[in-house]
Formats: C-alpha cells, sequence, structure tokens
C-alpha cells in the first residue's frame, strides 16, 4: 500500500470510520484489488470489510454558533448508523471566564449570580450579600452599607453591636429594648430597658454603670485618676508588664485594660514600693476587701497576677500613693 493509502488507513481507524478492507474503494476511488476478499475492482469493497465511506466534519448545533466562543466541529462517518462525535454545541452561560453559549459574549448577563451570601469581614446588616460574577469566579457583593443606628433590633451602624446606645435611640422618656422604643418606670438602674446607673449609684457589675466602671458597690467617674476610656488598651494580648518606680514615683503603664485571663506582671522592688489592692480617695488611701491584689506584696522584685474576671481593679503603693503610686486594671470580658 503506498503512502497516501496508509494515512487514509490511519485517519479512518482514528475516526472509526471503515475497517482495513474498504480502503481501496472509499479513499482511493478503486482501481485495485480489496484484501482479503476486500471486493475486487473499483471499490466494492463492502461486502469484505464493511467500509463506512469517508468521514467529515459535522456539527448538531446552530450553524450560527460554530467556531464561537467553545463551540466547535466533530466527526462523523457518512453513515446513518454514526453519529457526529465529538462536536461541542451551545450550553448554559457559567461564570467561567469561557463563552458557554457560543453568542460572542463571555459571561453575559451575570450568570449563577443572586444567591444569598454573607459578605466576609462585615457585621450587622452589612454583611448581607448577593453572589456576583466577576472575572470568571462567584463573589459575594455587600448589599447594604453602614447607617445611623435606629432601635430595630439590626446592628445599622456595622459594629457587631446590635442598637447600641439604647437611650439615645428613641425620644424623650423612651429607651430602645427589644428593637422597639419603649417607656418605663425603672425600679433599678442598669438593667434594660432602664438607664445605666450614674455615679455614686449602687451597682453589681461595670456594665450597670454610665461609666463602665463599679467598684465596691457602686458607679465611678474614674478611680485612682484611671477610667476605663482612657486606659491603655491591651485587651488584645495574654500579658501586660506594669513597671515602677519611674520615672518618677509612679507606675508605668499605671491604667490598662486587658481581657480576662490576662496575666499581669509587677516589676519592681516590693520592699520599698509594697503593693496592694486599693483607692486613694479624699487624700486617704482605702485598702480594698478583696480582689487579685489582695493580700498586699511587699517583697521581691516580680511578680504576676492571673485576671480572672471582670471588673474595675484600682491598685496602690500605700506609703506613696499621694505621691503619684496609685492606678487601675480594668478587666472586660
Amino acid at each position: 500500500m503506498g503512502r497516501r493509502a496508509a494515512f487514509g488507513l490511519v485517519f479512518l481507524m482514528a475516526c472509526g470510520c471503515g475497517s482495513p478492507g474498504g480502503l481501496p474503494g472509499t479513499v482511493e476511488g478503486g482501481g485495485g484489488a480489496g484484501a482479503a476478499g476486500g471486493g475486487g475492482q473499483g471499490g466494492a469493497g463492502a461486502a469484505g470489510g464493511g467500509g463506512d465511506g469517508p468521514c467529515l466534519e459535522c456539527y448538531s448545533g446552530p450553524p450560527r454558533t460554530l467556531g464561537v466562543g467553545i463551540c466547535k466541529a466533530g466527526i462523523q462517518c457518512m453513515d446513518s448508523s454514526h453519529p457526529c462525535m465529538g462536536d461541542v454545541v451551545p450550553s448554559p452561560e457559567l461564570c467561567d471566564g469561557v463563552d458557554n453559549d457560543c453568542d460572542g459574549a463571555v459571561d453575559e448577563g451575570d450568570p449563577e449570580a443572586g444567591t444569598p451570601c454573607v459578605v466576609p469581614g462585615q457585621f450587622g446588616v452589612c454583611a448581607q450579600g448577593s453572589s456576583k460574577c466577576f472575572n470568571g469566579q462567584i463573589v459575594c457583593a455587600q448589599l447594604v452599607q453602614p447607617s445611623p443606628e435606629v432601635c430595630d433590633a439590626r446592628d445599622n451602624d456595622c459594629n457587631n453591636v446590635v442598637d447600641d446606645n439604647p437611650p439615645a435611640l428613641c425620644p424623650g422618656p423612651g429607651v430602645c429594648f427589644g428593637g422597639t422604643c419603649q417607656t418605663v418606670m425603672c425600679i433599678v438602674c442598669g438593667e434594660p430597658p432602664c438607664l445605666p446607673c450614674g455615679e455614686g449609684e449602687p451597682c453589681m457589675k461595670d456594665a450597670e454603670c454610665a461609666s463602665g466602671m463599679c467598684h465596691a458597690g457602686k458607679c465611678v467617674a474614674s478611680i485612682n485618676g484611671c477610667d476605663v476610656t482612657t486606659a491603655v488598651e491591651k485587651t488584645t494580648v495574654p500579658s501586660v508588664e506594669i513597671t515602677f518606680p519611674g520615672p518618677g514615683l509612679v507606675f508605668s503603664p499605671a491604667c490598662v485594660k486587658v481581657k480576662v485571663g490576662t496575666n499581669v506582671t509587677f516589676s519592681g522592688d516590693f520592699s520599698l514600693y509594697p503593693l496592694e489592692g486599693g483607692h486613694v480617695e479624699n487624700g486617704a488611701v482605702i485598702p480594698a476587701a478583696a480582689g487579685p491584689f489582695v493580700p498586699a506584696t511587699n517583697a521581691g522584685t516580680s511578680t504576676t497576677f492571673t485576671m480572672g474576671k471582670a471588673g474595675t481593679f484600682p491598685y496602690v503603693s500605700p506609703a506613696h500613693a499621694n505621691a503619684g503610686m496609685i492606678g487601675a486594671v480594668f478587666v472586660v470580658p
């Protein structure tokens, strides 16, 4: 068999069209004897090899889509028993950076979009999102932007707190409670929906006080010159060191805010500057009855306290308190 006939054999076998016995009739158009009963002269090879005819390009999709996007032709042997094989026809558009429906446009119509989703890193209403096709990938698009907080049981300003600052959300004597403004007669301050307790009013915990500081059973605006809003922020670290004295007769930093479980280490000479829980009031040192700094530490150069519960914990070096060796540790949940 010549080079041309050999090429025809490989092509037809790859396509599944014809068989070796039919080659003289189907590819060469006659002129040679069929192999092994292949069918005699002039291409009459059907009897021996079952030749199916030549392979041609085929396409079962709409003609206008051929060669557009992913759409391409396949191969079909010229016999009704063989389907078109290998062609790619239009399919519904996907979000994949490909023209799936073969209309000449990629990812048109925002395919696979519109599914509710949660926007990463957002809180409250700002976390509401909807899926969107962007650069061949599904992303979660933010639907709502932050707005001033209102009394509706939702986090409108997206700060991860629902209806924060309840008294300011409602007019007159109303207080925001459960997403609605309610007018109530409060007997105990600090308990929702009542207003927080003012300075000097009885309290059980910091959260009941407008100042955020409850000490010795009453709300205080500041203690030992410290308040929770200006204290050094240390809520993101597992341990804090407070050194003394110096420069000058002070603790450094004197006022700190930490999380429950934080280790607070005091470093200095306790034999010269003893440490104990307490606060200065009208020039007098009032020792604490309980707390992490009770009893006093008066020996060594370093000691560590694990802040086991939330609260306001003032401390002093008694002999030097009025000279400035005072401070407080605010422990938040």
